[in-house]
């Protein structure tokens, strides 16, 4: 799911890296960086051990993406916690996958309080405590 992330902010950059289109100038100066330094794998079935050392090779790319994602989920209201119904629309999106993806997003609130905080978030795709940074929600 981090990848997916990542790759959505990449075609979101992608089409002309000169006008800013959907992403805003602090969001297009984060994604520039990522896509200016991509070494990811290419497309295809790869092995959780594969993915797990990309994903360690590669840690600071998916940093953003996953600021990204929570400050886009995070719209009614923009209070820097994910409800269920936020969540929605990422769910839709993802209906293909409701057998894990229910369980993922569960995983993602270890209190059970029905609220997921950037924090919650942050561990759940994997970011360190250290790099979970509220200046990159913009």
């Amino acid at each position: 799911m981090r990848d997916w992330l990542k790759n959505i902010l990449m075609q979101l950059y992608e089409p002309n890296p000169e006008h800013g289109g959907y992403l805003n100038e602090k969001q297009r100066n984060k994604v520039k960086k990522i896509y200016l330094d991509e070494k990811r794998l290419l497309a295809g079935d790869h092995s959780i051990d594969l993915l797990l050392r990309d994903f360690k090779k590669n840690y600071h790319m998916y940093v953003y993406p996953v600021h990204w994602q929570f400050s886009e989920l995070d719209q009614h209201p923009m209070d820097r916690v994910l409800t269920h119904s936020e969540l929605a629309p990422l769910r839709a999106s993802l209906v293909p996958m409701e057998h894990c993806i229910t369980r993922f997003f569960d995983e993602c609130d270890p209190n059970k309080d029905k609220h997921i905080t950037l924090k919650e978030w942050g561990h759940c795709f994997g970011i360190k405590e250290e790099d979970i940074d509220e200046n990159l929600l913009f």
